[in-house]
């Protein structure tokens, strides 16, 4: 397993790819506008971009969530509270997402947005990182 941290400087704005070398699979987590830098990625580690999380709507800038779907066919993965009118799946309170040894888990969590989540990840059945999607804020 590799976590993968993206930086766009001008939003102080941070995404990630979680990648599973046994399933040669990637999903991302609140992928910014351009996504050239995910493809690559996926290019470099000769894996697939299956899936995209969106920990919560993004008011402050514009996700390639829907290029990537289009691109190689990602599963959009919001809260059902989002009411999202393009190709998704919801992923709510303790509904997972599991590839190669890696298994993601939804926990709620409104109040920065009514439709927040935050993914717990497990490697090999033990927790290693949760992304907060702006619920909780280090500095």
């Amino acid at each position: 397993m590799e976590i993968k941290q993206f930086e766009d400087k001008h939003l102080s704005h941070f995404s990630y790819a979680m990648y599973s070398n046994c399933a040669s699979e990637i999903i991302l987590v609140d992928p910014a506008r351009d996504a050239q830098p995910y493809l690559d990625y996926a290019k470099e580690k000769e894996a697939r971009i299956t899936g995209v999380i969106e920990t919560h709507a993004h008011a402050d800038f514009v996700s390639s969530h829907l290029e990537l779907h289009r691109a190689t066919g990602a599963t959009i993965y919001v809260s059902k509270a989002l009411g999202a009118r393009y190709p998704h799946q919801g992923f709510n309170e303790g509904q997972h997402i599991e590839f190669g040894k890696i298994r993601m888990t939804a926990i709620d969590t409104r109040g920065h947005s009514p439709d927040g989540i935050c993914v717990l990840v497990e490697h090999d059945g033990k927790k290693t990182s949760l992304f907060t999607g702006d619920t909780f804020v280090i500095g």
